[in-house]
């Protein structure tokens, strides 16, 4: 006499796993000297995160609109998010001249106006526009596709001192922590070459 199947209650070992996974915000409490050593990717997947978390919603982008008005408040973390993305010489691929120091520039006016990162990518070509500042702080994009010609002056006078106030905390701890950055530099290298 034939036995009856038995069912199975059991989901096979081969189901996928069908809960979707959700990238968490950045830590907030943890300070620089708990970042002993970061990673490019980790930087660039924090920094994604908070430019995400900072981006104004439904805000429309207009070609050439100068970026004015109240600043966003840059706490702690915003600073160190700015300094990490200077310190591993990550540089958007365009960036002219490649100086750590224009970049933090760019960094801080990116999170004090986060309408000027947005103003990054070209419309037509999504391809990244050209982008310099001054030592005093004037935003130039430039791009052969559209025509966004400059961003002058993106820091209104009220809030120059702000902006100058920032750059200052960044250079004071970036001519302070050059024995991280040489060990960090010498630690890429190093597992660069393991890979290769």
């Amino acid at each position: 006499m034939p036995r009856e199947p038995v069912t199975r209650t059991t989901v096979p070992n081969f189901a996928p796993y069908s809960h979707p996974t959700k990238l968490s915000p950045p830590n907030t409490t943890e300070s620089a000297e708990d970042v002993a050593l970061v990673t490019p990717q980790q930087v660039r997947r924090r920094s994604q995160a908070l430019s995400d978390l900072r981006q104004p919603q439904n805000t429309p982008v207009l070609s050439g609109c100068p970026v004015s008005g109240e600043p966003y408040p840059v706490d702690d973390f915003d600073f160190d998010m700015i300094y990490l993305s200077t310190e591993t010489d990550q540089y958007p691929e365009a960036f002219s001249p490649r100086h750590p120091s224009y970049l933090a520039k760019y960094e801080i006016l990116c999170a004090m106006y986060p309408l000027a990162f947005s103003l990054r990518k070209c419309k037509k070509t999504n391809k990244n526009h050209s982008i310099s500042i001054s030592s005093s702080g004037t935003l130039s994009i430039k791009c052969c596709d559209c025509d966004i010609a400059k961003l002058c002056s993106p820091v209104p006078a009220n809030h120059k001192k702000e902006f100058n106030a920032h750059f200052m905390r960044w250079k004071k701890r970036w001519e302070s922590d050059r024995g991280r950055r040489e060990s960090l530099k010498q630690l890429f290298e190093e597992v660069d070459r393991e890979l290769i």
